[in-house]
């Protein structure tokens, strides 16, 4: 009788363990919501002055401009919503979205907040925390990259990058003649009223 009420005990317990694994569901995480991306712009990427010819990309990806060659660069910018600068990408106001170059079927990013270099990246419409990377501005045919600035301007990119409130970045010219872009590789430096004599914003032509 003793070992009849033994066995009837474990196969409760038994029952009552099963019943709670089963009724335990697994925890899970609400996945980042994905962009909306739509090409507002294409054309040649161009300097201020209209450098539309030199440019082209090295072994690293990196973009160079190069007044040697004859390479130009078809891009397209694609107006993300939503977007995490929380831009409300109104038309004449500033426009939050990527920069694709359609022969690679990659976008343009800045991968390293310390070289600041600008180079091929896989493009990505999920609006997490590493959207940064490829966050540009098209505001009235200007492209700057954004990194982590919001629209309120309660985040700049790079912490000092906001001294006219702006938190914006171009490419980097030569003195002259001025607004060309420099040789080389190419790094954004911040535009603000201190940098802005020498740093510029892209254009589409």
């Amino acid at each position: 009788m003793a070992f009849t009420l033994n066995k009837i005990n474990s196969v409760v317990v038994a029952c009552i363990i099963a019943a709670t694994a089963v009724g335990a569901a697994p925890q899970t995480t609400t996945p980042p919501p994905t962009m909306s991306c739509t090409t507002i712009a294409s054309g040649l990427l161009s300097g201020t002055n209209g450098e539309t010819v030199g440019w082209l990309f090295d072994g690293l990806d990196n973009l160079i401009y190069d007044t040697r060659t004859t390479g130009t660069l078809s891009v397209e910018f694609q107006a993300c919503t939503p977007n995490p600068g929380g831009f409300a990408n109104t038309a004449g106001g500033q426009i939050s979205g990527h920069l694709f170059v359609p022969s690679f079927n990659q976008c343009l990013g800045v991968p390293d907040e310390v070289f600041l270099e600008i180079g091929k990246v896989d493009c990505s419409d999920v609006n997490d925390d590493n959207q940064w990377i490829q966050a540009w501005v098209f505001n009235n045919g200007q492209i700057t990259w954004s990194g982590h600035t919001t629209a309120d301007g309660s985040v700049i990119e790079g912490g000092d990058c906001g001294t006219d409130g702006i938190g914006q970045y171009g490419y980097e010219a030569v003195k002259k003649p001025l607004g060309e872009p420099n040789m080389g590789s190419q790094e954004v430096k911040c535009i603000s009223s201190k940098t802005a004599a020498r740093s510029f914003p892209f254009k589409l032509a």
